[in-house]
This record gives structure tokens, C-alpha cells and sequence, in this order.
């Protein structure tokens, strides 16, 4: 049986990410060879076969370049890069993962030797680690292509790993005391596809708190009953508008057609999660446009009741707030969009890690997303920069710090 390689840290990550470990392949390329690789500007391609994801890398050329990615890693060093620029505030983030046993995995495993994240993985003997080409065109824009061939959530990644999972250190209910800090961990919904994870999310979710991205418009489209139990038992609920477009939709309409989808506001997907659970926080980017984030509230009013008796009146109330890019960041992070790959996932990992340090003000929580987010957007690829000096930082973020 294989085992999980573990860091030297014994201390559990307040922040657990869990996917699949992804190897980004990435080039500068023109608006042609996106749509003749079917791609398309701002989206994530249906699967291809890996046969032909691997056509389109060998085109890609000798500038392509290789880095470790993926939605639960992105948004785990996005956390620890500026959980780094909190001084005195340690860095407990941790990424567990599986991977395959080639090439792939080990330059996966060598660029991570400083993304201040604690990485624990588990090897797929003969498996192929999943590769995701990003193609970047000349004005930022990018179109990614996949294959769920390689590592990925099969019958046989279920039976023999999953139960691996369960046991994690990291993981066990028995290791989280009341006293303990939160522990958030962090799952894209096609983990959920593996069987059996569905019902692990569930049971971590009565010990942690579960914060959940939607991980793209097709795993909503095609899987609304898996997102229906997603959001009822998370914490937190991560998505674009487009998913949240997408999940509006398939509540109202139910069918696999997208004829009008454009139709539908994607804010009402963020009531439709408020309705499903009251409780929940439901968080949505939206590009350079402002994120949004839609929470309810509970009051309770003493009132006078039968006989005099004294009894006490709830008052919910709905909020739908908008929490816009500052000016001031947009300019300490430059002022060209390079590459907007991870971007989301980057904005996640900053809202995560300032919630952590101080959940009671929102407004802190998004004005780190929108840092991390324009930070990795003025670079190749999806890591964040080297950490910037205090003199370089913008005002609305010095005063988090």
C-alpha cells in the first residue's frame, strides 16, 4: 500500500488544500492556434483526450514553460504568499495531493522547494500526472485545455486511495480540539466525482470548516445534484460568474442546454446557495469587476409574547455586497496584465488567509483576494512574485498588515 510523504511539520495547516497535483504548460500563442486547439479566450475547454492535449503542448514550442499548477495549489501558495507578508503570523498552509510517478511529478515536486506550502502526496504507480495547457494570447487572455486521463478522479483512484485520505494526519477529527484555530479545508467540486468523496466532504465538514470552488461551468452543469449537497454542508462557496451563472440555470431550467444561459443573472446564483443554506458564506470574482459576496444575517429582538411572557423574534436579512479592485492596488501591481491564468484561484487563496487572521471584517478578506489576484496576473503562470517590500505596498494593504 502506499504511504502519503509528509513534511517535517507536525502541526496541522490551518488551510488544507485537496486536489490533484497539475503540471501548467503555458506559451504566448495567437488567437488562430487558440481556436484551432479549441480553445477559447477566458474558458476552460471541455476534456480532450490526452493524445491530443499533448498534440497541441509539442505546437506550444520551446517557450512554453513548465510550472506547478492546479485550482487547490494555486489557491494554497496564494495563501501562504500573503500569509508571508503578515509579519509575525505564521504560515501554516498545506497542499495534499496525488500525482503520478513520472517526470511530470518530479519537476512538480522541485518548483515547490520555496512556495512556503507544506506538500503531502500520494504517488499513482504507471499514472501520468495531469498536464494543463494554458494558452496566453498576446493581449493577457488565456484559454486552458485538459485531459481527465492521467491522475484523476477514476473507480480505481477511489478504491485504493481514498480510503488513504481518510487516515491523513491532517485530517482526522481526533486531531482537531475545540481549542485549536479553524481549520478550513479546501476542495474543488470535481474532487467530489471520485466516489465516496462526496460523503468524505460531508463527514469533514461536522470538524472543519469546508470551503468549496465550483471548479468550472461544466462540473455544474453536469453534476447540480453533487453541487446542491456541496453547498448545503460547506462553509464557504467559491466560484466565477459564469458558474454562478451556471448554477442558477440548472436550478431553474435542469437540462444540459446553455441556449439561454446568458439570460440569467449570475448575483441570483449567489441567493439561490443563501436559500439552500442559510449559513453559508457564497463568494464570487468576477474579472476586473468587482467580486461579490452574499451572506445572511440573524437578529433576535426580545418581544413580548402570550400572557405577557417575554420570547424572542428572529429577523433574517440577506446581503449581497459588491468589494471593487482599489485603485491603489491596481497600480502597486503594475500596470500590464501578462497572463490572468489563476488569477481566481490566487483571489481565493488571499481572502482564505485574511479571514483567517481577521474573518470579522469582509472588506480586509477581499481587498487581499484582489492583491494576490492582480499580483500573479502581472507575471507568466500562476505562482505569486517574490514577496514585495513594505515600501512597495499599497496603502489599503499596509494598513491589513
Amino acid at each position: 500500500m502506499d504511504t502519503w510523504t509528509l513534511p517535517g511539520a507536525a502541526d496541522h495547516p490551518a488551510i488544507l488544500a485537496i486536489d490533484r497535483a497539475v503540471v501548467d504548460v503555458s506559451a504566448v500563442v495567437s488567437a488562430a492556434f487558440v481556436a484551432d486547439a479549441g480553445g477559447q479566450g477566458g474558458q476552460t475547454a471541455a476534456r480532450l483526450p490526452m493524445a491530443q492535449l499533448d498534440a497541441v503542448v509539442a505546437k506550444m514550442g520551446d517557450g512554453a514553460q513548465c510550472a506547478a499548477g492546479g485550482l487547490g495549489l494555486n489557491t494554497a501558495r496564494a495563501a501562504a504568499w500573503w500569509l508571508a507578508l503578515c509579519a509575525g503570523f505564521p504560515s501554516r498552509v498545506g497542499f495534499l495531493g496525488i500525482l503520478g510517478d513520472d517526470a511530470s511529478a518530479d519537476r512538480w515536486r522541485s518548483s515547490l522547494a520555496s512556495s512556503g506550502v507544506a506538500i503531502s502526496t500520494l504517488a499513482q504507480p504507471g499514472a501520468k500526472t495531469t498536464t494543463v495547457a494554458a494558452l496566453i494570447t498576446e493581449d493577457g487572455e488565456r484559454a486552458l485545455l485538459w485531459s481527465d486521463e492521467g491522475v484523476a478522479p477514476t473507480a480505481e483512484f477511489a478504491r485504493e486511495h481514498l480510503p488513504q485520505l481518510h487516515k491523513h494526519a491532517w485530517l482526522r477529527p481526533e486531531a482537531v480540539a475545540p481549542e485549536d484555530p479553524e481549520r478550513v479545508v479546501y476542495v474543488p467540486g470535481w474532487f467530489v466525482l471520485v466516489k465516496g468523496a462526496m460523503e468524505a466532504v460531508e463527514q469533514l465538514a461536522t470538524t472543519h470548516t469546508v470551503a468549496v470552488n465550483l471548479a468550472g461551468v461544466d462540473f455544474v452543469r453536469g453534476n447540480l445534484e453533487l453541487c446542491l449537497r456541496l453547498v448545503r454542508c460547506a462553509t464557504l462557496l467559491f466560484g466565477n460568474d459564469d458558474e454562478y451563472e451556471a448554477l442558477v440555470f440548472a436550478l431553474e431550467d435542469g437540462s444540459g442546454d446553455d441556449d439561454d444561459e446568458g439570460d440569467h443573472d449570475p448575483t441570483a446564483g449567489i441567493s439561490a446557495a443563501l436559500e439552500l443554506n442559510a449559513d453559508i458564506m457564497a463568494v464570487m470574482t468576477c474579472g476586473a469587476r468587482p467580486a461579490v459576496v452574499g451572506y445572511k444575517t440573524t437578529t433576535k429582538t426580545k418581544v413580548a409574547t402570550w400572557q405577557q411572557r417575554s420570547g424572542y423574534k428572529s429577523t433574517v436579512a440577506t446581503f449581497i455586497v459588491e468589494f471593487p479592485l482599489p485603485p491603489d492596488v491596481a497600480a502597486a501591481a503594475g500596470g500590464d496584465i501578462v497572463d490572468t491564468t489563476g488569477a481566481g484561484d490566487a483571489f481565493v487563496g488571499g481572502f482564505l488567509a485574511q479571514r483567517l487572521r481577521n474573518e470579522a471584517v469582509l472588506e480586509d478578506c477581499a481587498v487581499a483576494g484582489h492583491f494576490c489576484a492582480r499580483a500573479v496576473c502581472g507575471e507568466r503562470g500562476t505562482a505569486p512574485p517574490v514577496l514585495l517590500s513594505a515600501d512597495k505596498l499599497p496603502e489599503s494593504v499596509k494598513k491589513l498588515l
